[in-house]
């Protein structure tokens, strides 16, 4: 076969599989059944959790996950709980929509949400990553899938000054003992790297999933020695943003309940 007519068969070929994706998409009757065809790793059957464990760890998120992870050192067998589903990282699909068109998979269980554009968004009910409790003045957003916050905290993480560390908990924490223990500690296991010089002092530096702008770097005290983020920092339009690794999940077995057992 030719090598124009090996890749136009290929071409077709192709177009012709898209196609019937986007047909079965299509006529999917339920949410359910929409992203079993987009992500059907999250239907694969659940693990079924030993009759007896020496400790049940609720949540898999950044404090559960390490709990878990230190009962496993001290040889303690643990059994964690989340409600969320185990998602998938594959850099060749689209596991999880962006932020101008959310649909069922960005959202705990809702219908609508307000998002960063300050549109309102409607989509189908499922069970998405992100959780949120909405009070009078604040609302709580939480991650609802194995991972918990590490899957969405946007890979920055901030050293607060000791001021403003005492400020919050006073005598209660040792902030000398977390800047030259746990800090480090944290730093080391997730692999965190500084923010660097070149961006620190580019004039439009901005994370804004943090809320932050250059304007406001002296005003919050926030250097760039105290600004670590995983993985490697990249600029884009001069925006930073840091890219994401897998959660931190290190347990014995890990127990997903379904949306009807909760």
């Amino acid at each position: 076969m030719k090598r124009r007519n090996f890749i136009k068969a290929g071409a077709t070929a192709g177009a012709a599989a898209a196609l019937t994706s986007t047909a079965n998409f299509a006529s999917a009757a339920t949410p359910e059944e929409k992203y079993k065809l987009q992500v059907p790793e999250l239907f694969a059957p659940v693990s079924r959790p030993p009759a007896f464990t020496q400790a049940i760890v609720i949540g898999s998120g950044f404090g559960g996950a390490i709990s878990a992870y230190r009962l496993a050192q001290a040889g303690i067998q643990t059994t964690v709980l989340e409600r969320g589903n185990r998602w998938p990282i594959d850099p060749w699909r689209k596991i999880h929509p962006n932020d101008f068109f959310p649909d069922g998979r960005a959202y705990w269980h809702r219908t609508s949400a307000k998002q960063l554009t300050g549109l309102t968004m409607n989509f189908d009910k499922f069970g998405g990553i992100l959780d949120v409790t909405e009070y009078e003045h604040i609302d709580v957003w939480r991650a609802a899938c194995v991972g918990g916050g590490s899957k969405v905290f946007t890979g920055v993480m901030i050293q607060p000054r000791k001021s403003f560390f005492e400020a919050i908990f006073g005598d209660v924490v040792d902030y000398d003992e977390m800047n030259t223990i746990y800090y480090p500690r944290v730093r080391e296991m997730l692999r965190l790297s500084p923010l660097p010089q070149d961006l620190y002092h580019k004039p439009s530096l901005a994370i804004p999933e943090c809320g932050i702008s250059k304007s406001n770097w002296r005003a919050m005290s926030l250097h760039q020695s105290t600004v670590f983020g995983t993985g490697m920092w990249c600029a884009k339009s001069f925006i930073i943003a840091a890219a994401r690794r897998p959660a931190l999940v290190k347990v014995i077995t890990v127990t997903a309940m379904a949306p009807n057992t909760i």
